[in-house]
């Protein structure tokens, strides 16, 4: 009696695969992780590639800075809509503020300052308003 009752309950499962996201850049074993990584380190943290070669190494993974710095000009080039959209937003607007805080930088010997000190002043300007 349990057996003709299985057979009156049979379902069809129907499985359903998504396919796999595409990848930031194709052919690569760089996830978007390792991307994010390797770019936040360069540019957040101030950490240049040599140096995270020699940390990768030190956890036994093979990557050569080559390969990051490929790496992050694909990412970069990637990037450029998001780019160009936030310079179109960003000259839009009324006033654009940046940090004008002064710097002391070695004097250039072309360079014309005040007084003879040995140190010149400089002030950080964004580079995306030029």
């Amino acid at each position: 009696m349990l057996a003709a009752s299985a057979s009156k309950l049979k379902t069809t499962i129907t499985s359903f695969k998504k396919p796999a996201p595409q990848s930031t850049i194709p052919k690569s074993f760089a996830t978007e992780s390792l991307l994010a990584n390797i770019i936040l380190g360069k540019y957040q943290y101030a950490m240049p590639l040599y140096r995270q070669e020699s940390l990768f190494t030190q956890s036994g993974i093979e990557l050569s800075r080559t390969t990051m710095a490929r790496w992050v000009i694909q990412v970069s080039e990637k990037l450029k809509p998001l780019y160009a959209a936030l310079k179109e937003h960003l000259l839009q607007q009324v006033v654009v503020q940046a940090d004008e805080t002064p710097l002391n930088t070695l004097k250039e010997e072309n360079s014309v300052t005040c007084g003879s000190t040995a140190r010149a002043q400089t002030r950080l300007m964004p580079h995306f308003l030029t």
